[in-house]
């Protein structure tokens, strides 16, 4: 063969090679996938336990808070494990009963009962929203015979909220009532909620710290509606821009300064009338008449008419009286509007939005943020409603970290997932082509040949085409007689194994002829 013709021949043997040993790579390397994620260090070594002990394969990521499988068993592993109580989250519940143990003792009843009923609440409480984590300690004192010794039962809870989460003081208010109903004995009063910071939530004795010792029922109402306001608005922008962004590359805050004043305005408006006398609204007409025909009165009034001895002076006889009078009052009254308003409270009067983005904004990105958050919370600026947009680069903490790995880890998986399956997929065929090349790089050096027939090569053996295409080699005098006896020797051999197929028993006589001379 020429030196081309090698160079192929070993192409195509490298390339065969390389084929086989990535379809023996991934045949022989699992896929592993997400099994469970956060998972308290309890639950992780539990897990991990026994899936050591069932020999299935694990790794660890995320600082050992995530824990992943082959993919083709995470389903089936997901549900062995629910059924082993796995992952207990708060803690173990009332499935510390499952196993009967008739050896414990009532004080060991007891107090698995008291750790049941706080798994239980526990995980009750870990439904919530805002809560990430929930611890509840119960401490349920003996039986006295005389209630005047009977201590109460009390209640400890400890809650870790989510980052960035709220907690309402109803909702607080919500998890004190859900224990006291839960607990035979306990009372709110009796029950105290502090986060993991050791901010006092709910004290005993009913007071909720969120609100203060002298606040009153309406100014704790009125707070939280303003905080559910604003956690509204702030949901609204965040949503947004997480979509438009990329989750957790935005931190939107809201203030908003409601005036909860109910106010009750009563106005009574006056208006002119055309003409300037007003507008009727009463009249009285009196008309008053007198008409005499008769004498009238002799004498003169006084003390000569009426004293004896004085003279009389009588008047003229047959005069006549007549008398009329009218009198007209009309009320006039202005036009007169009366309103009455009552305002509730809870009026926005301002509102401030502040934004900060993950990364350095350009002035056209940073005002078209603003426009948006503008109109998605309703901003009016002749009453003073302000926007700030800020670009930074966020400080990346421990969650961030281990949320970044497991991203990382998991992009990783899908990656070598997709190769292997690219692999399966690509290398049967490369193989195929390869010994396709192989087969027409011989196919074309066979009919490079000039005494070439390729109807003399139909349905004979490679050898005997290539002993009868090929030129003899030419040979010295011993490899000639060392070729002629090795002939010689093939031809007996294949006599032998002739005869002693053909003629069993003469070969025998043969061989024991043979046997015998010797």
């Amino acid at each position: 063969m020429t030196t081309t013709q090698k160079i192929i021949v070993g192409v195509v043997a490298g390339g065969v090679f390389i084929a086989l040993i990535l379809l023996m790579v991934s045949s022989s390397t699992s896929d592993f996938a997400v099994l469970y994620s956060s998972l308290p260090p309890e639950d992780a070594g539990r897990i991990v336990e026994y899936l050591k002990e069932s020999g299935v394969k694990y790794k660890l990521s995320s600082g050992g808070s995530t824990v992943m499988a082959p993919s083709d068993s995470v389903y089936e592993l997901r549900m062995e494990l629910a059924s082993k109580g796995f992952p207990q989250g708060a803690g173990a519940g009332f499935e510390l009963f499952d196993r009967t143990n008739f050896g414990a003792t009532d004080f060991t009843q007891k107090v698995n009962y008291t750790r049941a009923l706080q798994g239980e609440l526990a995980r009750t409480i870990l439904a919530l929203n805002p809560v990430e984590l929930a611890r509840v300690h119960i401490v349920i004192p003996e039986e006295r015979l005389f209630s005047e010794q009977q201590r109460p039962t009390t209640a400890s809870i400890v809650l870790k909220l989510k980052p960035g989460a709220y907690i309402l003081d109803a909702q607080v208010r919500g998890v004190v009532n859900l224990v006291a109903s839960a607990v035979q004995g306990l009372s709110p009063e009796s029950i105290t909620v502090v986060d993991t910071d050791g901010n006092m939530m709910w004290r005993g004795g009913g007071a909720n710290m969120a609100q203060g010792p002298s606040t009153g029922a309406m100014t704790t109402a009125q707070l939280e509606a303003k905080m559910s306001f604003e956690q509204e608005m702030q949901r609204r922008v965040e949503t947004m821009l997480d979509r438009a962004l990329g989750i957790g590359k935005a931190v939107v805050r809201v203030y908003a300064d409601i005036n909860f004043d109910s106010t009750e305005r009563a106005s009574e408006i006056y208006q002119p009338v055309a003409g300037g006398l007003g507008i009727p609204i009463a009249e009285q007409t009196t008309e008053e008449q007198r008409r005499s025909d008769g004498p009238a009165v002799g004498g003169v009034a006084g003390t000569p008419s009426n004293v004896e001895g004085y003279p009389i002076v009588t008047g003229a006889a047959g005069s006549k009286s007549d008398y009329t009078r009218t009198d007209r009052t009309i009320n006039y009254e202005v036009s007169k509007v009366v309103e009455k308003a009552v305002i509730a409270p809870g009026k926005v009067e301002r509102i401030s939005v502040a934004a900060m983005v993950d990364g350095v904004l350009t002035q056209d990105k940073q005002e078209t943020i603003k426009q948006v958050i503008s109109a998605a919370v309703g901003i009016r600026t002749e009453r003073g409603d302000e926007i700030a947009v800020t670009g930074m680069e966020f400080a990346r903490g421990a969650s961030d970290i281990d949320l970044s790995e497991a991203e990382a880890d998991a992009a990783k998986i899908d990656r070598r997932a997709f190769i292997m399956r690219l692999v399966k997929i690509i290398a049967p065929i490369i193989l195929g082509l390869l010994v396709l090349v192989f087969a027409l790089s011989f196919l074309r050096f066979l009919r490079s040949r000039p005494d070439y027939a390729p109807e003399q090569a139909v349905g004979r053996r490679v050898d005997e085409v290539l002993a009868q295409e090929l030129p003899p080699v030419a040979l010295s005098a011993e490899q000639q007689k060392a070729r002629d006896d090795e002939k010689r020797r093939a031809e007996v051999r294949q006599s032998v194994e002739t005869l002693a197929r053909t003629k069993p028993q003469d070969a025998a006589k043969i061989l024991e002829t043979w046997m015998a001379e010797e």
